[in-house]
């Protein structure tokens, strides 16, 4: 099967993949006022037919951290756990969101959540003035 291989620092810490996958991605979260970044791979199953989400990885990075991602073939690869809501943080349970455009907190600001992701009121603002030109 098809994999997508994580290594940090040189040494694999992920490879993501299940015969049964639709979509799988891996999404860097750079957070503008700190040194913690955050990385996802995630993805959904065709055979799930409930609005989870299948998450292989979830994990902070501190600035300076050397991320590669691969695509290897595979018979093997880590067992995904699935989530109920994308955009929380690992152990706040669904306390603690953030804004999957930006990384604000849900504690310091509403966010309106998504299955796939997390979105701030300032982020939904850049988003309308994005389209209002686009369709210029």
């Amino acid at each position: 099967m098809r994999c997508l291989e994580v290594l940090l620092n040189g040494e694999v810490v992920c490879r993501a993949g299940h015969g049964e996958l639709g979509l799988l991605t891996a999404t860097l979260h750079l957070l503008p006022e700190g040194a913690l970044q955050r990385l996802i791979v995630s993805g959904d199953l065709r055979s799930d037919t409930s609005a989870t989400l299948q998450r292989w990885l979830d994990m902070s990075l501190l600035t300076g951290a050397t991320v590669c991602l691969r695509v290897v073939d595979s018979d093997v690869a880590d067992e995904p756990y699935r989530v109920s809501n994308f955009g929380t943080l690992p152990g706040y349970g669904d306390k603690k969101h953030f804004c999957s455009f930006c990384g604000a907190s849900g504690e310091d600001t509403p966010l309106m959540c998504g299955v796939s992701g997390n979105i701030c009121p300032g982020c939904v603002e850049r988003n309308k003035e994005w389209a209002s030109e686009y369709r210029k």
